[in-house]
């Protein structure tokens, strides 16, 4: 038995206890909360049996999807609160610290813990305290879902929560469907105008003379809470690219400066995007570029002839190649 007095030596303890361990050697992590950072300190994670508390704001969807992705199979207890590491040949590290940088690292939190030989800990026992239970598609949706809530009244207030910030356009990509911010592609050509109704709305609802950011749109192309991917097309390229948060959507009136037949409705990002909740990814210099020869490949003419908004399968696989390129360069 061996006393950890600090997290760096629960970190390294757990992440040598898991680069030892073979794809046979039985292993089981039971802690409260998952991080999305939880690479960093659970190398070679496939075979793995994960058991994590699915509350929001502590326990990361993205963290749970991509463990499930590198192969762990993972399990939801609602009511967990142990931080067991267990290696059937190598050991177990029992601490208070949970699978994150922010208990075994960055935020400089005070944990400690013990490290216990092999065939002192009964795994099993633990296991059946836990009750352990398959996390679902829609489970995992659901958990998604009261994050992005609890992210929204963050920013509202001038807080994020940080759990995405970090994400990258290779990052997005990996995650499982259910766990992904949807995204939708708002062009424009020609600069438009802030509706009437949407400058009432922000006024009325923030305090602001005009929103942050609009794009026009026709009827059910937007909802409130999307996320678009907005960007200007000019006949030598893409330009202004960025994220843009819908907080609501409006009709404009005919006789508006503002109106167009064909986008009679206008969604609208009211305040900055340091007030929005965390975008599905940073864009990036690579990004840009990637997206910008993605869309010359794929056609101009398809995204502005398509209703749907949402990226097409082709597009995004344009955009990996290009990132792939630039990464390997």
């Amino acid at each position: 038995m061996k006393i950890l007095y600090d997290s760096e030596e629960i970190a390294t303890c757990i992440k040598s206890l898991f680069e030892k361990a073979s794809r046979s050697d039985r292993r089981v992590v039971l802690v409260a909360y998952v991080g999305k950072d939880y690479a960093t300190f659970l190398p070679n994670p496939q075979g793995i049996n994960v058991v994590c508390n699915p509350t929001p704001g502590a326990t990361s969807s993205i963290a749970v999807s991509g463990l499930q992705k590198s192969g762990a199979n993972v399990q939801f207890s609602d009511r967990l609160h142990m931080k067991v590491y267990w290696s059937e040949t190598h050991g177990c590290v029992i601490t208070s610290a949970n699978l994150s940088k922010n208990a075994l690292g960055v935020r400089g939190l005070k944990e400690a813990g013990v490290f216990a030989e092999p065939n002192i800990v009964e795994i099993d026992a633990l296991l059946k305290s836990a009750r352990p239970y398959e996390v679902t598609k829609n489970r995992l949706r659901e958990l998604k879902k009261k994050e992005d809530e609890i992210e929204e009244a963050l920013a509202l207030v001038g807080r994020r929560w940080s759990d995405r910030s970090t994400s990258s356009y290779s990052d997005w990509c990996r995650l499982e469907s259910s766990s992904r911010h949807v995204w939708k592609l708002g062009w424009w050509i020609e600069t438009g105008q802030y509706a009437r109704a949407a400058k009432d709305w922000t006024k009325l609802k923030h305090a602001r003379s005009e929103p942050h950011d609009f794009i026009n749109v026709s009827k059910g192309q937007a909802s409130a809470k999307d996320w678009f991917l907005n960007f200007r097309i000019t006949p030598t390229g893409v330009k202004s690219i960025g994220w843009m948060y819908v907080n609501h959507v409006v009709p404009i009136e005919k006789s508006e400066p503002a109106y167009g037949k064909e986008y009679p409705f206008q969604a609208f990002q009211a305040l900055p995007l340091s007030r929005c909740p965390e975008p599905p990814f940073q864009i990036t210099a690579s990004f840009r570029n990637s997206f910008g020869k993605a869309v010359e490949k794929y056609g101009r003419s398809k995204i502005v002839d398509d209703p749907d908004l949402v990226p097409k399968a082709a597009l995004l696989k344009y955009i990996n190649q290009f990132e792939r390129e630039q990464q390997a360069a």
